[in-house]
């Protein structure tokens, strides 16, 4: 499959599909979702084990529910698992392993809901990676260590053992991440060796104090260590909340301070190294601060310093808590801020540093949050009601800097369950049939200063009856559904109360281009991106659109012209944006052109 869950790959399974499923009943039900895995050669790939992972990615798996499914194929390379609806899901399949130990695995796959048809093609059979660890002799007072493979978040992980040659075999699957575990399975060290070894640091100890504002000690201060940080797939160009890995390191005592022992190669103060080590100082009704090692570089209090002393001291200022209001949501609510925070590289630029916070929602609807940094990008907030709830998370729109919505920021106003915009989506397909197991890309159609499009998108999944259900503030809003067979794109206003919005998938421009070499046709290029040239979109919508470019373009790798050398290629017509492309086969290129809907064959030459 190339993008979106468009490939049927059985008349018979399509069928199957909507007699088993259009008959279910409820939502929370788990809907099934149909998956044949292809060995390299197309063959069906029997015994293979396919892995679902799902999320709402705006909330992550911390705050928002997960779904981890697995899963054989049978002897026709098929199967399904029933997934729950709303979710938004990856997949990824690995192969029997042959008489060699070697394995296939299967390119990640997704966003998807359930419902969806997909296609998983093995890669030809690879061994196990086998890895040294070293440096765990120097931290036994955390005995027992453990050793675990991860993916990317939503995920798997799968635990390691150490050999007693001190070695660790990290089984074929799309694995990004190692992590050496101490006692209580607290994280000590997290990443990706690249090459045959994996040195764990020896300890080093690091004295902490913690200052308010006027730089009197803060007693009872939270030391953590944010150990390392499972990101998002990346099957589409949008943003998702990133799974920190944390250690708890102590707290501060009636002088301010402690002492803390953490991995480092080096004394992290008087010799910091090449490595990062981002320690947190979490003060009682203070917002947290960063500092230690950062871009290669002293740090303290999110901004980078000339130098450390003997000591790491966090200077925790008192801000105002971002307060919040509402009414008519169900007790067990959970309010999410999803924020870009700035961790100051120079003294006014900064690197976004995605992180996400809670806080309950009382009985009389009211919320706090008390450890939001005092300087943010953006941030978005979501009420992600408990499980069993009879309607979805309310969802607001991102804002910029640090501020929640106004309708919920204690001006006066009141959220009431009446206030909000019931949206009930439906998507069909060319034929009228649903668009089932797609996802929707959701922005506020009015763009706000400061607030990218990638920091805005929701991804919401649409049920095997092509229909998804959220609950959004009241304004404009725009939707975007990608499919392999096409897209559509529309606005709409959202008033408080319900509506259905009905949206039909539309094929894509094409663009017909012929190859010949002095009239023989050359059979067999395919065509690849040269660059493109657009303009910035004040329309999220036409931005939004302008964004998804490349997951069309990802199909053109199976695409070849044919005997007569023509080819019809498939892209994003938007206003404003220019692709220029050519033609590539073997070692040699056509001329370039630029990509545009056409009648007659575009001729082309090699250049």
């Amino acid at each position: 499959m190339l993008f979106g869950p468009g490939r049927h790959f059985a008349l018979a399974a399509a069928t199957l599909l909507g007699a088993t499923l259009l008959g279910q009943e409820g939502d929370r039900a788990r809907k099934a979702t149909f998956v044949r895995v292809e060995n390299a050669d197309g063959t069906p790939a029997a015994g293979a084990v396919v892995t679902f992972c799902g999320c709402l990615p705006h909330l992550g798996v911390v705050a928002g529910p997960k779904d981890e499914l697995r899963v054989q194929t049978d002897a026709r390379g098929r199967a399904h698992g029933k997934l729950q609806p709303g979710l938004c899901y990856v997949a990824w399949a690995v192969g029997v392993a042959d008489a060699a130990g070697l394995r296939g695995v299967a390119d990640t796959q997704g966003w998807f809901g359930c419902g969806a048809l997909l296609t998983l093609e093995l890669a030809s059979p690879v061994a196990a990676r086998r890895l040294a660890v070293r440096g765990v002799e120097a931290w036994q007072a955390q005995a027992p260590l453990r050793c675990v493979a991860l993916t990317f978040s939503p995920g798997a992980e799968h635990e390691l053992e150490i050999a007693a040659d001190g070695t660790v075999e990290i089984p074929q699957g799309p694995f990004q991440a190692l992590e050496i575990r101490g006692r209580g399975g607290v994280p000590m060290w997290h990443g990706n060796p690249t090459e045959s070894e994996l040195v764990l640091p020896p300890p080093q100890t690091v004295r902490v104090r913690v200052i308010d504002e006027k730089g009197a000690p803060i007693a009872g201060a939270k030391i953590r260590h944010r150990v390392g940080r499972l990101l998002p797939w990346r099957q589409d160009p949008y943003s998702g909340v990133v799974e920190d890995r944390w250690r708890d390191l102590g707290a501060t005592d009636a002088a301010g301070r402690c002492s803390v022992v953490v991995p480092y190669a080096t004394d992290p103060l008087r010799h910091p190294g090449t490595a990062g080590l981002l320690l947190f100082a979490d003060a009682p009704d203070r917002p947290s601060v960063a500092g230690g090692v950062f871009q290669r570089g002293a740090f303290a209090n999110d901004h980078k310093i000339d130098q450390h002393g003997d000591e790491l001291v966090f200077e925790c200022r008192s801000t105002a808590a971002l307060v919040g209001h509402v009414r008519g949501v169900p007790i067990g609510t959970v309010a999410h801020l999803a924020c870009v925070c700035k961790l100051y590289v120079e003294s006014t630029s900064y690197q976004h540093d995605a992180r996400a916070f809670t806080a309950p929602v009382d009985a009389e609807g009211r919320f706090r949050f008390v450890d939001v940094p005092a300087d943010l990008h953006t941030c978005r907030l979501t009420l992600a009601v408990p499980d069993g709830s009879d309607r979805p998370s309310p969802c607001f729109p991102t804002q910029a800097g640090r501020e929640l919505p106004a309708v919920v920021a204690g001006r006066g106003e009141e959220l009431l369950a009446e206030g909000m915009a019931d949206l009930a989506l439906q998507v069909t397909d060319a034929t009228g049939g649903p668009a089932r197991g797609m996802i929707a890309y959701l922005v506020p159609a009015e763009r706000v200063h400061n607030v990218y499009v990638r920091d805005s998108v929701l991804r919401v999944s649409l049920d095997s009856s092509g229909r998804a259900i959220l609950r959004l503030l009241p304004g404009k809003w725009a939707a975007v559904v990608l499919a392999s067979s096409g897209i559509v794109s529309e606005q709409f206003e959202l008033v408080p109360g319900e509506r259905t919005v009905s949206m039909e998938l539309r094929p894509f421009a094409t663009m017909r281009v012929e190859l010949r070499d002095g009239g023989r046709p050359i059979r067999g290029a395919s065509p690849i991106a040269r660059g493109v040239t657009m303009r910035g979109q004040d329309d999220p919508l036409r931005a939004l659109v302008q964004s998804l470019r490349g997951k069309v373009a990802e199909s053109w790798a199976a695409l070849r012209t044919d005997a007569e050398g023509r080819l019809s290629i498939p892209f994003l017509q938007v206003e404003g944006m220019a692709q220029k492309c050519g033609l590539q086969w073997g070692d040699q290129h056509s001329t370039e052109f630029v990509l545009a809907s056409n009648d007659d064959w575009l001729l082309l030459q090699p250049r």
